[in-house]
């Protein structure tokens, strides 16, 4: 999120292509989505964002667990930033794309989005 924040979106997305397999196996992937939400919001990946905030909404609601202020802070400005680029009907279907979608799915689209950056 640091990075994030900073504007170092490469450096962002290097970091977690990185710690997504880790997320993965620790089984809190899903728990930190919204901030890899937020990173691909910034880099414009919108439809990758919504998402994972698709999945995270899902976790939440199965676990009944609360958002941090953090996680608060990057799903509102995720949000925010695809809802001034993407038509509100595109924006929906996303989010229930991602509400259906496996960690599997999720983690390869942000291991292609890494590798697609690694390539320019």
């Amino acid at each position: 999120a640091a990075l994030t924040a900073r504007g170092e979106f490469d450096a962002a997305l290097a970091v977690a292509a990185e710690a997504v397999p880790l997320l993965r196996r620790s089984g809190i992937f899903l728990a930190r989505a919204d901030v890899l939400a937020c990173l691909m919001a910034r880099r414009q990946s919108h439809d990758i964002a919504m998402r994972l905030l698709g999945a995270a909404d899902r976790f939440r609601a199965a676990c009944g667990s609360c958002r941090n202020i953090t996680e608060a802070r990057c799903r509102t400005q995720a949000l925010a930033l695809t809802e001034a680029a993407s038509p509100p009907q595109r924006v929906l279907q996303w989010q229930a794309e991602g509400a259906a979608a496996s960690d599997d799915e999720l983690s390869a689209q942000i291991t292609a989005a890494h590798a697609e950056a690694a390539r320019l």
